[in-house]
């Protein structure tokens, strides 16, 4: 196979779909920084997924496909990301998920306990959250 001089290598999922990613994304990811290979086969990793992991770099130093990603992510369950995140080493969206399942969990307590009584109290909570996403990725408000 071919050295890191290629700008892009393709990654394959378990159900056979490829996706391509810079090579600047793949130093990011813990478990191939150090690959030479330009096709990279992932069988426990279906190709949504990996879709996702991909387009998760994009998102790095664009603000507007950040939260177009927070949005596609909202109504998934992220158990398979949050899987294949770790499998590939990509801590910046490991943190992120385990912040968004924080921040989610907090709307699902107010709802569950009654302190949110209105649409208008969620949008307010939802606002919150995507409100308290800085510049890192991070979350650096809490909602109480």
């Amino acid at each position: 196979m071919s050295s890191f001089s290629t700008s892009h290598h393709t990654l394959k999922s378990n159900d056979g779909r490829e996706v391509l990613i810079s090579t600047r994304a793949i130093q990011q990811l813990t478990t191939l920084n150090n690959s030479t290979e330009t096709y990279i086969h992932f069988p426990n990793i279906n190709g949504a997924t990996l879709q996702l992991i991909a387009e998760w770099f994009e998102t790095q130093e664009d603000t507007q496909k950040f939260i177009d990603f927070s949005e596609k992510i909202k109504g998934l369950d992220v158990y398979d990301l949050l899987i294949a995140a770790n499998s590939m080493g990509v801590k910046s969206l490991i943190d992120y998920l385990f912040n968004f399942m924080i921040k989610k969990a907090v709307v699902v307590s107010e709802v569950v306990s009654g302190k949110m009584k209105t649409d208008e109290d969620k949008d307010a909570i939802e606002r919150a959250i995507h409100e308290s996403i800085n510049n890192d990725n991070q979350f650096s408000v809490d909602i109480i």
